[in-house]
């Protein structure tokens, strides 16, 4: 094999699959060097490029670069606990899926959060169990210690998850937590007044994104809901009129208004677009609806309304480079979803934009008869033989279209999209750190509960474990049911 021309994407003898192909290096002198199918787990590599520098540095370039090269396949096996587990792709095989396994991978991700949670509020943002570090392998050169980030999107969707995993079952064991994540949240508020009253805006990183205030206002109203503390409510009040003063006259949301604290006004708002804040900003602001009264939600009603026009009938094609084969804006379909509770909110064309980006899915999700690879199926793709994304966000969003479903009673589409949110299920199992999955991980106390971003990269970051593990809190909920 030449090392050089072989790759992920490439098709027939030039594929390689890193995670279930080995490497042997012959050199001259008759030395023999071995990189193990399950050592990509091991060293967090998914792509040739990360396991052609891993090999350098481990061997040196000129070895590398001399050296007799061949590939193979190898068995592994783990034993933990009295028992030999067979590992693939140097990870545990899942097995069949169960109720059991979701309520632990659940259970595992709530621990992990609460443990983890600073005495601030805020929670263990980024985390590499290959290395031991929270150091972010997309910006190097930061040091967590001196230059921290932390993005106040994911910290707002940290403490969500807690709450859906109480919501079903029945605890109370996130609440004290809760409370100092939205004490954090709050800390970062900026107000100000409009004619309505005081509005405040979420404000860190030196920006005050659209979405930062729309998921922070959705963990108040879930906080609210599920505890029925109002402790919160005038801050609730606050958020949810920044939001509504944020969408113009043509439905468009203003995406920051402020960035790199320089304020962003409306004739400077196509230069920040964000596909994803306004349907979280609708997330936001459909929750917070269920804490006031009837009156009170017709004005938001109104914006909404303009709000879901544009997102649905004027973005598509003013911002037709955004849009993929897979469709990705779940915290929209999530919104809708929840706006359905509000007779006024029920539109059809809003209802089929959810279904037809839910079939979009399930259409570009590997099948168990066509998976190139057996832990492809449930993964979704954008050209057929990608590399899986085995991905939370979507998922969430393919469960708020099974949930919009119900609510509106069109039960034939809610059994169409069950499987699917099973085999998405299936395949989220993988990304997982069980006891057994984090054999490798230098902090293995750490590193239980993390869910990765991918199949083979060792590294976690709250959002990552958000998606997944509040996928599945929803999923559990309906479990089996009588729709499924």
């Amino acid at each position: 094999m030449d090392l050089g021309k072989v790759g992920m994407t490439l098709r027939g003898d030039r594929h390689f699959e890193v995670g279930l192909e080995g490497i042997e290096l012959r050199t001259n002198a008759g030395k023999r060097h071995l990189f193990l199918p399950g050592d990509a787990f091991v060293y967090s590599i998914m792509s040739l490029q990360q396991l052609r520098a891993h090999l350098r540095s481990s061997f040196g370039s000129e070895t590398v670069a001399q050296a007799h090269c061949a590939r193979f396949h190898s068995e592994s096996y783990l034993w933990i606990d009295g028992h030999f587990h067979r590992l693939y792709r140097g990870m545990p095989l899942i097995g069949p899926l169960t109720r059991e396994k979701l309520s632990e991978a659940l259970m595992l991700a709530v621990d992990h959060v609460l443990r983890e949670q600073n005495l601030d509020g805020t929670y263990l943002y980024y985390y590499d169990a290959a290395t031991d570090s929270r150091r972010d392998h997309e910006h190097p050169t930061r040091d967590p210690e001196t230059n921290p980030y932390y993005n106040i999107l994911r910290h707002s969707g940290g403490a969500l998850n807690c709450l859906y995993s109480d919501q079903l079952r029945g605890e109370r064991r996130s609440y004290d937590s809760a409370r100092r994540a939205i004490e954090f949240l709050i800390a970062q508020a900026r107000t100000y007044a409009t004619d309505t009253g005081e509005a405040a805006y979420i404000y860190s990183e030196r920006k005050a994104k659209l979405g930062g205030t729309g998921l922070g206002l959705y963990l108040l109203a879930e906080y609210e809901i599920t505890t029925g503390d109002t402790r919160y409510h005038p801050w609730a009040q606050r958020l949810a009129r920044h939001l509504i003063q944020q969408i113009t006259a043509s439905g468009e949301f203003i995406y920051y208004n402020i960035y790199l604290d320089e304020n962003i006004d409306e004739r400077r708002n196509a230069n920040y677009f964000s596909f994803y804040y306004p349907g979280e900003a609708i997330c936001g602001l459909a929750r917070y609806l269920h804490l006031i009264g009837e009156t009170e939600r017709t004005p938001y009603f109104n914006h909404l309304h303009r709000a879901l026009h544009y997102l649905i009938n004027i973005r598509p094609t003013e911002r037709a480079d955004q849009y993929t084969n897979v469709p990705s804006d779940a915290w929209l379909m999530m919104g809708i979803k929840e706006l359905w509770d509000f007779p006024a909110m029920r539109k059809a064309d809003y209802f089929n934009f959810v279904v037809s980006d839910a079939r979009q899915m399930v259409a570009q999700m590997y099948k168990v008869d066509t998976a190139p690879y057996p832990d492809y199926a449930g993964g979704f793709y954008y050209r057929f033989g990608d590399y899986p994304y085995s991905d939370g966000a979507r998922m969430e969003g393919l469960m708020g279209a099974y949930q919009l479903a119900l609510k509106a009673g069109q039960m034939d589409i809610a059994q169409e999209i069950w499987p699917a949110l099973c085999l998405g299920a299936w395949a989220t199992l993988h990304l997982v750190n069980t006891p057994a999955a984090v054999y490798s991980a230098r902090n293995p106390a750490r590193s239980l509960g993390g869910i990765r971003f991918k199949y083979t990269r060792q590294w976690f970051r709250i959002d990552t474990i958000q998606h997944v593990a509040s996928f599945y809190a929803r999923l559990l909920g309906h479990w089996p049911g009588p729709e499924a």
